[in-house]
């Protein structure tokens, strides 16, 4: 399975910058090579566990953002 980062991720975060690859690793504690690595679809080397950890994270943060911007429209 493939993971592709939305567009909308490289307009919206807390500072109005994308979250970067780094940000999301040091969220979830894992490298920022695993996080690479999910986004691009080599999922091979990592168990399921981990490989859901960041799509999970990445839903998770759109789907604040959205309810931010929503609020304050």
């Amino acid at each position: 399975m493939r993971y592709a980062v939305s567009s909308y991720a490289h307009n919206i975060n807390r500072r109005g910058a994308a979250m970067t690859i780094k940000e999301i690793a040091n969220s979830l504690d894992v490298s920022t090579a695993t996080v690479s690595n999910v986004i691009h679809g080599h999922l091979e080397k990592m168990s399921p566990e981990t490989a859901q950890l960041v799509p999970s994270f990445m839903r998770a943060w759109f789907k604040n953002c959205d309810s931010r911007r929503n609020q304050s429209a």
